[in-house]
């Protein structure tokens, strides 16, 4: 068997290495094979291995190549070819439960076999059985289980064709297809190595093929390429020259047959486009390319083209120096002039050419220097027809961002309209800086005109379709200087009017991905949060306090608004289009100071009640729904609530799909699940998605779904055409009896110092809240390796945060248990371990019960005296943490799935907590002092006594 290479079962194998066999090829119909035109199986038998170890089959014919898999010696593998030098051998694997590979061996581990019979290789050889395989070939997995990882179109058994497979090409080099077997035939197409061209037969002396390459138009070309550059394939497996002539199927072609191009029905085509291309290449990232009036640096502009341009041409100057160009423009216009050749790529039906091979095959003119660029219409006149007006084009604009036009040349003056990139504005002269140009622009619709002045920043001054500079066209007289004193101004139909947003906007940016950013009630991180917003909100900016550490901000919702504090670390500004620093925009006026004592508020409808934080759903729809016990609609029903009723909702789960809601009535209270597509969620009144509550942090999810349960008192349940009673969101559903959660008190920070409260117990997770020093919260259990603590706290709202926060800043205790250490609390079977993957959330007035369940201090001792050893897993070959005497006591902390092992915690004197597992046949167990006989583990476990502890969590020692 193959160790490395997975099927279902379990085994691990790398899917990213799948991709090296992919290779493109193409379907075409023809007559199949015969089984005894086939190549014998020659099957490559591992062997010569030292005693214990495997072979690599590897993607490459190279010992520092990926290795695919590792097979032991005496495993089969099907031989495909051998590579020139015959030291590797290419190979195809199968261990019959859908793994399949092909990759290389190396020859010195295997022996050969066919029909029983082992060969040599001299012997495979003289008898014409070894296929040379090309070592550019890449092995690869094809198939894990049921699953196709890679395989390639020609091993599939409907595909009946012959392949020449481009092979042993330099890095970056083409093949040609040539109309002709002769090197200096003419060149029909270029393809590169991997190409899977279809074989239509061989010359007599084999060195050179005839195929046809199928173009992803459906057109054809048909031709000649070197023998020595292709591998010759059938459904996946590797021929010779011989077996392919053998078989009746490939025959040979005359050198008289002449390469063609061919439409998709196979037909020739005459019309071949033999036009030559230029393509703009090699400019940086930003660069153009002048296409100008003469060949000459210093001539006018015509246009700038960009990286990847395509012009015809139509030749060059006499050194080759400069191209002459036509470039066709989407309306039906064009532009003719000279480019530089240094930045052009020349090519003629798919193959490119230097200058010298153009001019030397005659392939392009030499045009006279004296010749000059010009601008065509669409209808065919030329340019001297064109108006004389020099435009100014907006251009170099961010997405979605306009250019002001100002009624002075100063980035602080009134901006009196905004235009997008693109529009093209009249030029009417510049300021003596050149920095600032007059410009004046006419709306179509009404002839309203505004005049004033736009940044020559993002302007392209063009004239007569040429792009020339703002000095040029000074020099030229084409435009003149205007004074800086010049007022712009807008004139004509009223509907040009300053339609600039005069408010200022402060953005949300620098948030952890899925973070949120409160605004509070107060310039304060403890102060009440009245709404968390994601990052990329913009909020209206009123003011800031005086630090500058706070912006008080506006906020409009579907139905009401919200006034707050937010934390400027977070925000950035712009008015009317522009980025400013908070400094500017005080010094401007167009903000004002606020002072720390003005409160933030909400209004409108989502202010009632400001205090009511749950989030709620209404059933829709005039029937009844199944309230479920699990997320899934082949669950156990638990109760029937009518349309219309409304109900809170505590989670949702994993994929946000369901809610697991609590619905408290008369005689008791449900609580279970319900699909969210039958569910209309609100929160403080307004309407929300599931995603949008759960991405602001107002609800929270079960990574693990909680199964619902019935605490009704009577055994019929009220009628579900009565709706139920709306849950409240003050009321605390935690139904913990017993042991309650401990308790947690901030500390280690400085007097000013706020604690991060996030949402998974990682230093880089999302903040959830700040909460200042000796704030006390909750705690609820810990995460694997108990530095993170999973806690939970009420904020003055009502507003439930629950999330994690590190041990390191937090002091523990229990009424039950005096230790601070959370490791005694664990110990004292009060809590449990919390997964790392159990997200933080907020939610309004519901406990952690239902995740949590109470237990009873468990007790372990050995059964029979002996020393005991606590081990890192839960296998008897694990390492030994240490060993602990037979007579001593030992915490249990929980047992494994299968109620074979313990994990369990020893105190020693010297003040280590040594945390392992132990054999549960080796133990007595003691539930609160009292002996537990085997027959009531399964009922202890069952009853939560003792908590569960995935066989992955890892034994450990702490100082």
């Amino acid at each position: 068997m193959i160790h490395s290479i997975s099927t279902r079962r379990g085994r691990q194998w790398l899917p990213h290495y799948a991709a090296l066999i992919c290779s493109l090829l193409i379907l075409a119909a023809s007559a199949p094979l015969s089984a005894q035109e086939a190549p014998a199986i020659i099957i490559a038998e591992i062997a010569n291995l030292n005693t214990g170890a495997n072979l690599h089959i590897r993607s490459a014919p190279q010992a520092d190549s990926i290795s695919l898999g590792l097979a032991p010696g005496g495993t089969n593998l099907e031989l495909l070819g051998m590579n020139e030098g015959r030291d590797w051998a290419y190979i195809h694997f199968a261990d019959g439960e859908g793994v399949e590979l092909r990759g290389w061996v190396s020859a010195d581990y295997i022996n050969f076999r066919s029909d029983g019979r082992y060969y040599s290789l001299s012997q495979l050889e003289n008898a014409d059985q070894i296929i040379t395989v090309a070592e550019n070939i890449l092995g690869g997995i094809i198939r894990t289980g049921d699953s196709t990882v890679s395989a390639p179109v020609s091993d599939q058994t409907q595909d009946d064709n012959f392949y020449a497979e481009v092979v042993n090409l330099n890095p970056g080099a083409n093949l040609h297809i040539r109309r002709d077997p002769n090197t200096q035939a003419e060149s029909l197409a270029l393809v590169p190595n991997g190409t899977a061209l279809l074989l239509s037969g061989l010359h007599s002396d084999n060195e050179w093929v005839f195929v046809r390459l199928i173009q992803p138009d459906g057109n054809q070309v048909s031709g000649w390429v070197s023998a020595d550059y292709v591998s010759y394939r059938y459904r996946g497996r590797y021929y010779s020259p011989t077996q392919l002539l053998a078989s009746g199927r490939i025959g040979e072609i005359s050198a008289n047959t002449r390469g063609e191009y061919l439409d998709a029905s196979g037909q020739p085509i005459n019309d071949v486009d033999n036009t030559l291309y230029t393509e703009v290449a090699g400019l940086e990232e930003t660069a153009n390319l002048h296409l100008r009036r003469a060949p000459d640096s210093s001539s006018e502009s015509l246009i700038l083209a960009p990286n990847g341009a395509s012009f015809t041409l139509l030749g060059f100057a006499e050194d080759g120096e400069w191209a002459f160009v036509q470039w066709p423009q989407s309306d039906g216009s064009s532009f003719s002039g000279w480019v530089s050749s240094t930045f052009l790529l020349f090519h003629q039906r798919g193959l490119f050419f230097t200058i010298e091979q153009l001019i030397d095959a005659d392939l392009a003119e030499i045009i006279e220097e004296s010749t000059t660029g010009f601008y065509t219409y669409p209808d065919g006149t030329i340019e001297n027809l064109r108006d004389d007006s020099v435009y100014a084009v907006v251009a170099g604009l961010d997405s979605g961002v306009s250019l002001h036009i100002r009624i002075a040349p100063d980035a602080n003056s009134e901006s009196l309209r905004l235009v997008p990139n693109g529009t093209a504005l009249e030029l009417v002269g510049l300021n003596g800086d050149k920095d600032w140009a007059y410009v004046r622009y006419t709306e179509a619709e009404t002839s309203g005109t505004v005049e004033g002045w736009v940044s020559s920043l993002y302007l392209s001054f063009r004239f007569r379709g040429g792009i020339l500079s703002a000095e040029t066209l000074l020099n030229l007289g084409r435009t003149g200087t205007v004074d800086d004193d010049q007022r712009g101004f807008t004139a004509g139909a009223s509907s040009i009017v300053s339609t600039i947003d005069s408010t200022v906007y402060a953005d949300i940016v620098g948030l952890n991905a899925g973070a949120n950013l409160h605004i509070r009630i107060a310039p304060d991180v403890s102060s009440e949060s009245l709404m968390l917003v994601p990052g990329g909100t913009s909020l209206a900016l009123e003011g800031l306090n005086p630090s500058n550490t706070w912006a008080y901000i506006h906020h409009e919702m579907q139905s009401g608004t919200v006034s707050g504090w937010v934390n400027t670390n977070y925000l950035d500004y712009h008015y009317r289009g522009q980025q400013y620093s908070a400094n500017q925009l005080l010094g401007t006026g167009y903000i004002r100071t606020v002072p720390d004592s003005e409160r933030g508020l909400l209004s409108g409808e989502v202010s009632e009640p400001v205090q009511d934080d749950a989030v709620y759903g209404t059933i829709l729809g005039a029937s009844t729904l199944a309230v479920r016990r699990l997320p899934d609609r082949a669950s156990e029903s638990i109760y029937e609530v009518a349309g219309g009723t409304k109900v809170k909702v505590y989670a949702l789960n994993d994929d946000l799909t369901w809610s697991y809601i609590i619905l408290e009535l008369d005689n008791g209270e449900i609580r279970g699940w319900l699909p969210g597509s039958d569910i209309q969620y609100t929160y403080r009144n307004l309407s929300y998605s599931a995603k949008q509550l759960y991405d602001r942090r107002w609800i929270g999810r079960f990574v693990n779904a909680v199964e619902g349960s019935s605490t009704l008192t009577t055994s019929t349940p009220p009628s579900p055409a009565t709706p139920p009673a709306e849950a409240s969101a003050d009321t605390d559903t935690t139904t913990n009896t017993g042991a309650q959660p401990g308790s947690a008190t901030i500390i280690n920070l400085p007097p000013d110092g706020r604690l991060a409260i996030r949402n998974s117990p990682q230093s880089s997770a999302a903040t959830l809240s700040l909460l200042a020093p000796g704030t006390e919260l909750r705690l609820f259990g810990f995460n694997g390796d108990l530095t993170w603590s999973y806690l939970r706290y009420t904020q003055p709202d009502g507003t439930t945060i629950s999330g994690w926060a590190p041990m390191t800043n937090l002091a523990i205790a229990h009424s039950a248990s005096p230790a601070t250490n959370a490791i005694f609390l664990l110990g004292d079977g009060l809590l449990q371990l919390v997964d790392d993957s159990f997200p933080g959330s907020v939610i309004a007035g519901a406990g952690h019960a239902d995740l949590f369940p109470p237990a009873a201090l468990i007790e372990a001792e050995s059964a029979n005296g002996a020393a005991l050893s606590l081990r890192e897993t839960p296998s008897t070959n694990a390492a030994s943490l240490g060993q602990v005497a037979g007579a001593a006591r030992l915490t249990a902390l929980g047992m494994n799935t299968e109620l074979g092992w313990v994990y369990a915690q020893s105190d020693e004197a010297s003040g280590r907590n040594l945390l392992g597992w132990l054999l549960l046949a080796d133990l007595r167990l003691y539930a609160d002092s009292e002996l537990l006989d085997a027959s009531a583990y399964d009922a202890a476990q069952s009853q939560h006594q003792i908590p569960l502890v995935t066989a992955e969590l890892r034994g450990a020692a702490s100082p």
